[in-house]
């Protein structure tokens, strides 16, 4: 069997396992696509559907590049995506041989979304952890809140990096960096994600997917559309707190100027950072282009090619190291051990 006619039986077999929805969507008045992982009861924990359907969106992606400039990946509700379901890896992925398919579709899915010639955010909303933090660093850019935590936490699953993970990282960070987060299992803030050099920058809470497309659309030289308004449909993280004490400051950065002055300033700023979301829907292919006015869609493709070009010499040895290299961990029985206690550990909490 070829390559490809594996990787689709891989895709059509993992179709079958778990809950939860990949959503593509584009936007209604720009060149942007947005990749929404939809299983907010499991904190976005990608089960075997899930990873099929993110790779179906990878398809559509690249069909439909010439009418985008850009892709966010992000998170329904008030997480980006906590790793794998533990309820597919417990009963359906637990030894080597499907802990290597899952890999090999992985990497291919994630491998393919990042040399798309399209610009590429993701926009994290609470926690990214495990393979979530993996799946951060998929993407050219990451924009963070103040309240979002990143852990690399495959050392105490007793596994390795297994969605290319270990390669990308390294790539952004460095050998050593990247050895630090990994063995010491971090937990990075927004903020310190930021310092690490993980993140181009932070922001308040249910705020990400707006700076994301903010940050695109000053690439594009085009104003940031503000014609939508939020309705009950809208699926968005709950709006932060606002500091009400003397001489703080509001979530979103700016000086009290007193209660009502603060409140107004707060509510201004969620109001449209949770209308964004209203601006993209779902439909068969991109619809941006026809009131788009900014710079060359070409030559973003272009740029973003050539940055990509090259990385893919030493990626594909890369990816296959880190596949082996998890291969050796996964369905062991450190892993299997570490995959009970976390089911454990969720069972208990679902209880209470």
């Amino acid at each position: 069997m070829s390559t490809r006619a594996a990787l689709a039986a891989t895709r059509e077999s993992f179709r079958k396992l778990g809950r939860g929805q990949v959503h593509l969507k584009y936007h209604r008045q720009l060149p942007v696509a947005l990749v929404q992982l939809d299983n907010p009861a499991k904190h976005n924990a990608l089960s075997g559907r899930m990873m099929a359907e993110l790779a179906d969106c990878v398809d559509q992606l690249d069909q439909h590049q010439d009418k985008l400039a850009a892709v966010i990946l992000t998170g329904t509700g008030s997480s980006f995506c906590t790793g794998f379901d533990l309820d597919v890896a417990s009963e359906h992925v637990f030894d080597p041989a499907s802990g290597r398919a899952m890999a090999t579709l992985m990497h291919d899915s994630l491998t393919r979304l990042r040399e798309l010639p399209l610009v590429s955010f993701a926009a994290v909303e609470g926690y990214a952890i495990g393979g979530g933090a993996e799946l951060t660093t998929t993407t050219d850019f990451r924009i963070v809140t103040h309240s979002t935590q990143i852990r690399f936490v495959q050392l105490r699953m007793g596994a390795a990096p297994g969605w290319g993970g270990g390669y990308r990282l390294t790539r952004l960070l460095g050998p050593t960096k990247s050895l630090q987060l990994f063995l010491s299992c971090k937990k990075l803030d927004g903020d310190a994600a930021v310092r690490w050099g993980l993140a181009q920058s932070a922001c308040p809470a249910g705020h990400a997917l707006h700076a994301a497309l903010d940050t695109i659309t000053s690439y594009l030289g085009v104003p940031l559309p503000t014609d939508h308004q939020p309705t009950s449909s809208d699926r968005v993280p709950a709006r932060p707190p606002v500091s009400l004490a003397h001489g703080s400051r509001t979530s979103s950065g700016a000086a009290e100027l007193g209660t009502s002055t603060a409140l107004s300033v707060e509510d201004e700023a969620g109001d449209a950072a949770r209308g964004v979301w209203g601006q993209f829907v779902a439909m068969t292919e991109p619809v941006g282009l026809e009131a788009y006015d900014g710079h060359s869609l070409k030559s973003v493709r272009a740029i973003k090619a050539a940055v990509v070009a090259g990385d893919r010499a030493v990626r594909e040895k890369a990816l296959e190291v880190e596949r082996e290299a998890f291969v050796t961990c996964w369905g062991s029985e450190e892993n299997l051990k570490a995959l009970e206690r976390a089911a454990a550990t969720a069972a208990g909490k679902k209880r209470k």
